[in-house]
């Protein structure tokens, strides 16, 4: 590159691909800074015509140009750039027009660069030979009725736009030949009939070009035959551009750091433009005039669907099929009127674009009213399934059957919810449009909302039935309780050996079981369950409530040995009560090993759940099989229970050697030793029955050693005593001693002087006498 001169860079290639990063070229050439403060300026002319040398004079560039010698043909291909610092200016060199070398492929290139000069360029120009002039390839007529056709259609509703420069530059004028000022008229004529011939929006019917092109002549002398003047005259047009041609900022209102973004959108745009292939002006203008009303009038309603939306996000819209109708016609009338006159194919493309982009912003207003319907809907719902399932009160308390419910159950929640989805569906197809020329109305997209509608209810059905089963489990629960009571007989039968009990609790078990099923089995039909669940569950809640007694049976399980060593210490084999008097001590202890022997086999009894579930049913859950393999007892705790067993039978046997041995002679209090008793503990007895706290604490504690009692745990107050005394001597003792002060004091101001003072307090002052 010579020295001085400013560096380019290509642009586009020759087969179209946007190549340079201008960004990058920009940054370095330090224009990405400048703001609004620069311009474009493309140059558009035949192939050989001198544009290359043309701006390298203007503009001091390097784009290449045609070497005369080597002969004339194509020098730039494709898209070229530079810049000019003093302007500041971004230059773009495009490739000639009318080459042979692309043949007859040639158009589409030609108008794609001129539609991307176009859409950039502050100023276009026109470089043509003083030769061609009249002609209509050459002089670049036909593609500058397309430059000219398109600027109008994408440049006419920015009201603030500047007008597009458009410099025709003559080479090889002569002034002498042909004055500037006649080639000039030619020229503008030859505009004005290209302006007539495009259709234009009917604002612009009665205007001429010039509103929206400012249309300047220049005539160049020959390069080589009057270099000088050419020198000359390339200098008065510089000049020109800096003082009176160029404007003050970029009128296409790019800042210079966007406009390499700029650039690569414009050209992607017009390659997927497949209009721009078709050499039909009509066509072309149609898309891009359709395109800009359609955004136009989307942009229009954006602020009332921003409302609507806004209002549909709060609550339920009243009217919005109301709404929904008079925001598609506005939208279709204001589409319509100004491009009902463009090519009729495009024209119902783009309002079809339309409509569709409409339904998609409608939509959200759509989906948000039919949120809160499904709410509304789903909230009346609950109640209405209330009422019809006679309400959720469990008053009367579990267990109590409800089979009346229970039967109709999934015949009720499917009528419900059918009644639900049709009003749903109806407040749905209440939102559709009719939409002009359509024969039927257009609907929205409402099947999510019926789906969520729907997986709400079933939510809903499957929480009562939920609701419904722990009722029909609790009725499992009592009746199995109620029914297993001949569990009681059994136990009661001291005579069964371990095998004999556990067969006859399995028979029981299955009656049990049997009867629920049978009572059940409408129930779980009606409620949509198959039978294999309602066998399952009896059987879970039948053998359940078997272990639950089995659970407790083995916490009382010392008693029930002591019971069944009594049946058989007590009595003889005919049933007879024994006489101790007349049998001997040895007698007594053999009769206490066999019947102490009858007591411990309740311990292998009971030590693990020997129920023989296969004779119920031929497959038990294996859960089932688990839990009942579970054991009743432990080892330690079986021994706790031998332990406690044995105590009992050995108390038992104990008594009976007493009776042996006195004869069976009672041995009595002496009456004399009662009434010592009574006046000894007189004071005592009245200071307890006097205290409420102390009286109603020994009650307590009498209760406690007769419950004790009874059940043979003698063992238990021992240990509450032990692990209570830190417990009492911290807390317990000091609460006593308050309580006690507070009762006596409230007992003294009760009664009046007259009464006679109590034993306790008259023996206190007696005491204090002495």
């Amino acid at each position: 590159m010579a020295e001085g001169l400013q560096e380019n860079m290509q642009l586009i290639d020759y087969d179209g691909t946007f190549l340079g990063d201008v960004d990058a070229f920009l940054k370095k050439e330090k224009m990405s800074d400048k703001g609004f403060n620069y311009n474009v300026i493309t140059v558009l002319g035949c192939q050989s015509s001198g544009k290359s040398t043309l701006l390298n004079r203007l503009f001091n560039t390097n784009f290449q140009v045609m070497d005369a010698l080597q002969g004339r043909g194509q020098t730039t291909k494709g898209l070229w750039m530079s810049v000019d610092h003093e302007s500041p200016t971004v230059i773009i060199d495009v490739e000639g027009t009318d080459s042979k070398e692309r043949g007859e492929d040639r158009l589409t290139f030609e108008h794609r660069a001129a539609l991307f000069s176009l859409a950039l360029a502050d100023c276009v120009v026109v470089n043509m030979w003083y030769h061609d002039l009249g002609r209509y390839t050459a002089s670049n007529y036909g593609l500058l009725k397309t430059v000219m056709a398109v600027n109008l259609e994408l440049f006419a509703q920015q009201a603030s736009s500047q007008r597009t420069t458009m410099l025709f530059v003559i080479r090889d004028h002569i002034e002498a030949q042909t004055p500037l000022a006649a080639l000039k008229t030619m020229i503008l004529n030859d505009i004005r009939n290209i302006w007539r011939e495009i259709k234009k929006p009917p604002q612009f019917e009665n205007t001429d070009a010039d509103i929206m092109f400012d249309f300047q002549t220049v005539g160049l002398p020959s390069k080589f035959m009057m270099e000088s003047a050419f020198n000359e005259k390339t200098t008065e047009l510089k000049t020109r551009w800096l003082e009176e041609l160029r404007p003050k900022e970029y009128s296409r209102k790019i800042p210079a750091d966007g406009f390499a973004y700029y650039c690569k959108s414009v050209w992607d745009t017009i390659l997927k433009s497949s209009d721009l292939d078709i050499p039909s002006q009509k066509e072309m203008l149609a898309s891009y005039r359709c395109e800009e009303i359609k955004n136009a009038v989307l942009l229009s309603l954006q602020e009332e669907l921003g409302k609507k939306t806004a209002d549909a996000a709060a609550k339920e819209v009243s009217d919005l099929p109301e709404w929904t109708a008079h925001i598609f016609k506005d939208a279709i009338e204001k589409y319509t009127e100004p491009a009902q006159r463009y090519e009729e194919s495009v024209f119902m493309k783009k309002r079809e674009q339309l409509t569709d982009t409409l339904f998609a912003e409608t939509q959200k207003v759509v989906d948000l009213h039919l949120s809160h319907v499904r709410s509304r809907i789903t909230h009346e719902g609950q109640k209405a399934l209330d009422t019809k399932l006679g309400g959720l009160d469990r008053s009367s308390g579990e267990g109590v059957a409800r089979f009346d419910v229970w039967k109709r159950f999934a015949e009720t929640c499917e009528q419900w919810k059918g009644d639900l989805v049709k009003q749903f569906e109806t407040a749905a197809s209440a939102c559709s449009v009719h939409l002009p020329g359509c024969d039927k109305p257009r609907d929205f997209h409402t099947q999510s909302a019926r789906d969520a509608l729907c997986d709400g209810l079933d939510t809903i059905i499957e929480k009562q039935k939920q609701a419904e089963l722990s009722e029909v489990h609790a009725y499992m629960q009592a009746a199995a309780n109620k029914e297993l009571s001949g569990f009681d007989l059994l136990l009661a039968n001291s005579s069964l050996s371990s095998e004999d009990f556990w067969s006859k609790s399995t028979d029981l078990t299955k009656e049990v079981y049997l009867k629920i099923v049978m009572d059940l089995e409408d129930t779980y039909k009606g409620m949509g369950l198959e039978r294999a669940a309602l066998d399952e569950d009896a059987l879970k809640e039948t053998v359940g409530q078997v272990r639950a007694r089995l659970d407790r049976l083995v916490d009382y399980l010392d008693v029930r040995m002591a019971q069944r060593f009594n049946a058989h210490f007590q009595t003889d084999e005919q049933g007879a009560p024994r006489h101790w008097p007349s049998s001997t001590p040895e007698a007594i202890q053999k009769i206490f090993v066999v019947a102490k022997n009858k007591g411990l086999e309740m311990l292998d009894m009971f030590s693990s759940v020997k129920l023989d579930l296969k004779k119920i049913t031929d497959n038990p859950p294996t859960s089932l099989l688990k839990k009942l393999a579970l054991p009743l007892l432990d080892d330690r705790r079986k021994a706790a229970v031998e332990s406690r067993g044995l105590t009992l039978m050995q108390k038992a046997c104990q008594e009976a050697l007493v009776i042996q041995t006195t004869g069976g002679v009672a041995t009595k209090i002496p009456l004399w030793l009662w009434g010592a008793l009574v006046i000894l503990g007189w004071n005592e007895f009245v200071a307890v029955i006097s205290s409420p706290f102390t009286l109603i604490l020994c009650l307590l504690a009498c209760a406690f050693a007769g419950f004790c009692y009874l059940t043979g745990n003698m063992t238990l107050p021992l240990k509450l005593l032990h692990q209570s005394m830190g417990l009492s001597t911290t807390v317990l003792l000091p609460l006593v001693h308050t309580l006690h002060k507070y009762f006596t004091e409230q007992a003294e101001t009760a009664i009046p002087s007259s009464t006679p003072v109590p034993v306790r307090k008259r023996r206190t002052e007696e005491e204090k006498q002495d």
